[in-house]
């Protein structure tokens, strides 16, 4: 079985980070890939990369859990989860006591209910599914503020560097104009690590904690760290 461990940049999504790796790896310039687990184009993190004649032991990849280490926007909410989409709300920032987040990021463990995002990849023939996850643990790290000048900064950024179609411009105007709003505020952000399940959408748990915070909220950082017992150490960069 030809299995390869890459480490994927943000801006690139799955098909991109394939393309990557035979860029490197000139061997597999030929050679039919397929990815088990995907990233969004903004995270970043461990992938599993498949050859087309290994499909058939690409079940076994898909199941294993998932550790991310997640950056929770506090204030703001986009119709995609996390910072390339379109912004639904963006509220004056408010301080939130580190009970109420311990509290909030305690209800997100267990089994749950997730039904695919917008803007996500869709399952077979085009169907938006849902599916059962489960979140083993939250650990939360120190609280955070980013000014909104900064946020901003940081999300242009990001956004930059994303390749394809996802309406950027759009999306980076809308970010100008709401924190323009709130230039002078401080944004709270919450880290978390997450240990899950296989198929868990970290932006939907982003947005179950602004809901029990009574915020909006989304993803500003996604970094999947591990893969069952593969970690950034054992992958190669693209």
């Amino acid at each position: 079985m030809a299995v390869f461990k890459i480490w994927k940049p943000v801006g690139l999504t799955p098909l991109e980070a394939v393309k990557r790796l035979q860029q490197i790896r000139p061997d597999l310039g030929g050679v039919k890939l397929t990815y088990a687990g995907r990233l969004d184009p903004l995270a970043l993190g461990v992938m599993i990369i498949l050859s087309a004649g290994d499909i058939k032991d690409k079940e076994q990849f898909l199941v294993l859990p998932k550790t991310y280490e997640v950056e929770i926007l506090l204030g703001a909410a986009t119709d995609s989860g996390d910072v390339l989409g379109l912004s639904t709300k963006v509220v004056k920032p408010e301080i939130v006591s580190l009970e109420r987040v311990a509290m909030a990021t305690r209800s997100l463990v267990g089994k749950r209910r997730q039904t695919a995002p917008r803007y996500s990849a869709p399952g077979l023939d085009g169907k938006v599914f849902t599916r059962s996850v489960e979140i083993k643990s939250v650990a939360v790290g120190e609280r955070q503020m980013i000014l909104a000048e900064a946020l901003l900064k940081l999300i242009e950024e990001k956004i930059f560097l994303v390749m394809g179609d996802f309406r950027q411009a759009e999306i980076l105007a809308g970010w100008q104009r709401e924190l323009k709003r709130w230039s002078s505020c401080n944004f709270p952000v919450i880290p978390l690590t997450i240990e899950c399940s296989s198929g868990t959408y970290v932006r939907l748990l982003a947005r179950e904690l602004g809901r029990q915070l009574e915020l909006p909220a989304l993803a500003l950082h996604i970094k999947r760290i591990k893969v069952g017992e593969i970690t950034e150490s054992d992958c190669v960069k693209v």
